[in-house]
């Protein structure tokens, strides 16, 4: 080891900053003598390295035989392609789409290379250690080189982007790296490089951060200092767990960044800021802070400790008058990085500031509390302090710089750890929506939700929070939504889940289809109005790409000759069955359905049945008796949501939106005849709303519709897989491309067919994984606790009524009284005791949910007179114990029926198909418990067997008839009918046949939707128009250019496509479009007269002229219309010759020549 100088200023004089002993990297080296090691932090430019420093033969055999003496493990390599996939997210923001070459200096064994092939960049690596750089090329297939980087290892090689990455701190010439990276870097190219620093948030620091191998610590300050003195200027940083990332790129003037200028950190800053953040300081405010804060804010916490740059924030002691508090200043750029003005963050004393600012507001007694912006936490703890127990508050603080330093000088350990304060730090969302999601029922009982602007935060990042503040109403709009769901519907989910348990026990779950289509193109249809202009389109995808249908438009689809590949059900009404009744669906057809689905959309659907795992309680209490199925509910109000999430696990790529209105076009709801028949049919549209849609006309949507849009827009533009919204209209989803499906078709979807039914035949699977004898002990359990809490709460109602009668003649203190009371609290926390099992009915019992969560009602089990207790707990027994036996008698009945059916499926299991007796018993028992697909395939076998056995056929034909295949029934009730006319009705079950048939029939006449002719011509010209206004240039102008192919006479093609490059500046290819339109079009004065005021706007007044001629010669009228024009641009003389001409032509028109004297007049007065 050996005493060193400053990397970035070259500077000697340096202060002690930390020494620790028995560092593991000296004792692997076996340096007997001292183990410990220094870092210093340099006085002149705040740099933190090690001195002494261990030298570069000491290094080599780390790095080649004592680092990683060993290959990668699966651990290792997981942790690290996960964090090396989130670091290129990051990446990619900041560079854009562009793939070409690229280079990972010290790759390791390949995880980040690994990445970037993945997404298509041509990957080199170098890597010291030769266990791990083997390692990559063999096992991952990577070009790796085993050596240390330097000019010499890529002579000539020219990336896009090269990845140093927590590089940079072992290497002892810095330097050199760097020099060789100029070299090899492309002049547009990006260099990206990641280091820690000294205070990331791993912890213990010591052995994890400071370190003997770790020579160097950078800080934003010091790393863009010392990239700048080397020729790179940093475009993008920001930090995470592991440290500091920055992207750069080459100085302008090769040798030196003009953004060099800056002096790196104040030293003394390291110095006090390592003391008030050194883990070993457990008492330092800010340690303090940090503690407080994690106990009810982890998330916030985990932001709240990366080493976020604070040296642009100052801290100040202001006086206003006789109250002494902290300030902050804080320096903005004006120009870049080149200048900086300090800012005092609050102008007035600020604690005075903030009482008086909220001594108006009335709170109330409960609600929800949002305050923009968190500065130096004066206003947020006096709000605090007139805050009641049934509040929150969440304060949103978009600086995380600016939080982080202010933890360091005042103590907020108090507000930190109350219960009602929720901290939502950075620019992420998801934590607020989550936060929004958990306090939901507050924001619907109070009605109340406060939002507040701290302007000291506001002030800095006035955009952003506007823009939250407007998350914040959407998100609201989908709580109202699903909460409003969950009240309406909460019953018969509840019952639907009990009816459709035995099933669903036994399907495959939706996550058998993950990664099954992967890379192969998913169109999702909804239902929309504009749907009708595509269906018969629709069809040429069939094969090619996969087709998931939304539940309503299937009545749409199927008589128009679609069989979608997979159909997205979830709703739980009836309603939604009458969308599915009498469709004749494929077998091959595929439903993913819910749990909480009505009963008979699954049991009588003819196709295969995929289960989407809910996260209900219900569904949730029980699943462990049959494993995980998947979900693709997750951020989902609607079909259309979960359909989308189905394409994403499938790995489908594009996904296609089709039918996606989210609006009404002229009050429309529906696509074709959707609402015939519908229970709204003849409803009135209520509480629409106008808006724009994607081509600029004004529609009317909902607060349903829109509330969808805002979960697809806070999901679709995060990914990083391709959306296409095919629609053609609507509101459009953000993060989609806009185009046609004709356009989807012809670029898109690939030609060759795809083996879809086969593909999710292979994975199709029923009862794997169940423990039908866990399940059946649970049930049990459930069904005598349910009868035990309706019993105890019949009582209690029972004691509230006689409590209600001896209050109202007095006799509230009696010995009587007493013993109800001592009874009833027995009872009462008998029924407490079971809270856990009573959870499982809070999401379905909603109601009951919001009025028991009422601060006032919950207060009473806190009321210290027994007494009084007791009457306020009878006044409520009625609302609260009623409700609880509204919900647990259909469910204790519910279970017990699901119970019956379970043990009567486990017995139809054991049994044995011996003889024709038995297999017809044990299809008929299947029938009972809605099991039809395993009675038709018995029954099958049957008649295969006994073609002529009566029973069969009449079973069968009933079957066929429950699951909407009329036909094929009447086929077996006609055989049985021969048999014996008068057997069990099957004459005026062949009657139904017959009907349904015909129903059918006239379902397709009337749903089928009629193709519209259009030819070439036609189409190019909607499809140019269609581009033009969904302001998509560059597809219009390729439509308008075939459209000019096609017809080189279309003088409007010719026009639109002027206007097109005119409004992109392309002067030249405006000129090409006229020169080919004149040779195609000899005698328009149309095509002339707009060459003219082309010639006009660009300033080119002669040639106007002279097309201005040409065209008026044509066309006499226009003679008048351009003098007019050029008499406006103040050229009389140019006028003068239009009025002239046109006077001559048409010499009855007295007004020309007046005109034209008057030009003469105008020049005559210029020249004089």
């Amino acid at each position: 080891m050996k005493r060193v100088n400053c990397l970035c200023c070259g500077s000697g004089e340096h202060e002690h900053l930390a020494t620790y002993e028995k560092d593991p990297y000296l004792i692997k080296l076996g340096k007997e003598d001292d183990y410990s090691i220094t870092y210093v932090v340099c006085k002149e430019c705040g740099f933190v390295f090690t001195n002494p420093m261990l030298e570069a033969h000491e290094l080599d055999t780390l790095y080649s035989e004592k680092l990683r003496p060993v290959p990668p493990n699966k651990e290792y390599l997981k942790w690290n392609y996960a964090y090396s996939k989130k670091r290129y997210e990051w990446i990619k923001k900041q560079i854009g789409e562009f793939r070409g070459k690229a280079l990972d200096v010290g790759c390791a064994a390949g995880a980040t290379m690994k990445v970037l092939k993945e997404d298509g960049w041509e990957v080199y690596g170098i890597e010291p250690a030769d266990v791990f750089a083997d390692f990559g090329r063999k096992h991952l297939n990577l070009d790796i080189k085993t050596g240390f980087y330097g000019k010499d290892s890529f002579p000539e090689e020219k990336f896009n982007l090269i990845v140093i990455s927590q590089v940079l701190e072992h290497i002892l010439d810095p330097v050199g790296i760097l020099n060789a990276a100029k070299e090899n870097l492309a002049d547009d190219g990006f260099l990206f490089i990641g280091v820690p620093t000294i205070f990331r948030p791993i912890k213990p620091m010591h052995p994890n951060t400071l370190q003997a191998i770790h020579l160097y610590m950078f800080s934003l300050n010091t790393l863009r200092l010392f990239l700048s003195k080397h020729g790179f200027d940093v475009t993008a940083h920001i930090s995470d767990q592991k440290g500091l990332m920055v992207i750069a790129t080459k100085a302008i003037n090769s040798q030196q960044s003009t953004v060099g200028s800056q002096r790196g950190d104040d030293y003394q800053r390291i110095l006090e800021d390592f003391r008030i953040m050194n883990d070993n300081d457990k008492e330092s405010l800010y340690n303090r802070n940090i503690a407080a804060l994690n106990r009810n804010n982890p998330e916030a916490t985990k932001t709240a400790v990366i080493d976020w740059d604070t040296s642009h924030i100052k801290l100040v002691r202001d006086r206003w008058s006789e109250i002494d508090s902290l300030n902050l200043m804080i320096g903005q750029s004006t120009t870049g990085d080149k200048q900086s003005v300090e800012k005092s963050l609050y102008t007035k004393e600020p604690i005075e500031a903030a009482r008086k600012a909220i001594e108006n507001i009335d709170f109330k007694e409960e609600g929800i509390v949002v305050l923009f912006g968190f500065a130096m936490g004066y206003l947020p703890v006096e709000i605090l302090k007139k805050l009641g127990s049934g509040h929150v508050l969440m304060v949103i603080e978009r600086d995380e710089a600016l939080f982080k330093s202010v933890l360091k000088h005042i103590n907020f350990k108090d507000f930190f750890e109350d219960k009602r304060v929720h901290i939502v730090l950075g620019e992420d969302k998801n934590a607020l929506n989550v936060l929004l999601s958990r306090h939901s029922n507050k924001y619907l009982l109070a009605g109340r939700l406060f939002a507040l602007k701290h302007h000291p935060s506001y002030a800095l990042h006035p955009e952003w929070y506007n823009d939250i503040a407007e998350h914040i109403k959407d998100r609201l709009k989908v709580v109202q939504i699903n909460r409003n769901t969950m009240m309406g519907l909460g019953f018969h989910m509840m019952n639907n889940i009990l009816e459709n348990m035995p099933l669903i026990c036994d399907m495959p779950g939706v996550n058998k289809l993950k990664g099954l289509f992967k890379g192969v193109p998913a169109i999702i249809v909804s239902a929309g109005p504009s749907l009708e202009k595509n269906v018969e389109l629709l069809k040429q995808v069939k094969g090619k790409a996969i087709i998931i249908a939304c539940d309503t438009v299937i009545r749409l689809l199927l008589p128009n000759g679609i069989m979608p590949d997979l159909i997205v059900t979830a709703d739980p009404l009836e309603a939604t069955y009458r969308k599915f009744r009498d469709l004749p669906m494929d077998k091959d057809s595929n439903l993913i359905c819910h749990p909480n689905n009505y009963p008979d959309i699954i049991s009588t659907f003819a196709g295969k049945r995929f289960l989407i795992g809910g996260r209900t309680n219900i569904y949730n209490w029980l699943s462990r008796y049959w494993g995980e199925k998947g979900s693709i509910d997750m951020a989902s109000q609607c079909v259309a949501h979960m359909a989308f999430n189905l394409a994403r696990v499938m790995g489908s790529e594009p996904i296609i939106f089709l039918g996606q209105d989210l609006c009404y076009y002229d009050r429309k709801r529906q696509a074709a005849n959707l609402v015939k028949g519908a229970p709204w049919e003849h409803k009135e549209l209520k509480g629409v709303v106008g808006r724009k849609d994607i081509l600029g006309n004004d529609v009317e949507t909902s607060l349903l519709f829109e509330s969808f849009k805002v979960l697809f827009d806070d999901v679709v533009p995060k990914l990083k897989i391709r959306c296409i919204n095919a629609t053609e209209g609507g509101l459009g989803v953000k993060g989609t491309e806009i185009m046609t499906l004709k356009d989807v078709i012809d670029d898109v979807i690939p030609s060759e067919p795809v083996d879809i039914a086969g593909k999710i035949n292979s994975v199709y699977k029923e009862g794997e994984n169940l423990d039908i004898n866990g399940l059946v002990a649970e049930l049990q359990k459930a069904h005598a606790e349910a009868k035990e809490i309706i019993r105890a709460g019949e009582k209690i109602i029972k004691y509230a009524k006689k409590v209600e009668r001896l209050v109202k003649v007095g006799k509230d203190e009696t010995d009587h009284f007493n013993r109800l009371s001592q009874e009833a609290e027995k009872i009462g926390k008998k029924i407490r005791g079971k809270e856990q099992f009573l959870g499982i009915f809070s999401e379905y019992a909603y109601g009951l949910e919001l009025v028991m969560s009422s601060q006032k009602i919950i207060e009473i089990d806190d009321i210290d007179d027994p007494a009084e207790r007791f009457k306020k707990q009878m006044k409520r027994a009625d609302t609260y114990y009623s409700g609880i036996i509204k919900f647990l008698k259909p469910f204790e009945k519910g279970v017990k029926s699901l119970m019956d059916r379970i043990k009567k499926r486990n017995e139809l299991e054991a049994m044995q198909p011996v003889d024709l007796k038995s297999k017809i018993d044990i299809a008929k028992g299947y029938k009972e418990i809605s099991y039809f697909h395993r009675a038709i395939s018995i029954l099958e076998e049957v008649i295969k067997e006994f073609p002529e056995n009566i029973e069969a056929l009449y079973h069968l034909g009933d079957l066929y008839l429950k699951i909407h295949h009329p036909m094929e029934a009447l086929e077996y009730f006609r055989k049985a009918s021969k048999i014996s006319p008068k057997y069990m009705n099957t004459n005026k079950l062949i009657r139904q046949c017959n009907e349904k048939s015909e129903r059918w029939n006239e379902k397709v006449k009337d749903s089928r939707l009629e193709e519209k002719e259009t030819n070439e011509t036609e189409r190019l010209f909607y499809e140019a128009d269609f581009y033009l206004k969904a302001n998509s240039n560059k597809r219009a102008a390729s439509k308008l250019q075939k459209l000019i192919n096609i017809d080189p006479t279309n003088l409007d093609a010719y026009l639109k496509l002027v206007v097109l490059y005119e409004e992109d500046g392309d002067y030249e290819s405006c000129i090409s479009v006229f020169e080919k339109a004149m040779g195609n079009i000899t005698d328009s004065a149309d095509l002339y007269k707009e060459i003219g005021l082309f010639s006009m706007r660009t300033g080119f007044y002669d040639r106007a002229y002279e097309f201005f001629m040409t065209a008026a010669s044509m066309d006499n009228a226009l003679y008048e219309e351009f003098g007019d024009i050029f008499y406006d641009a103040n050229m009389p003389d140019k006028a003068a010759d239009f009025y002239h001409a046109g006077y001559q032509a048409k010499p009855e028109n007295a007004g020309l020549m007046a005109k034209a004297v008057g030009c003469y007049q105008k020049i005559v007065g210029a020249q004089e």
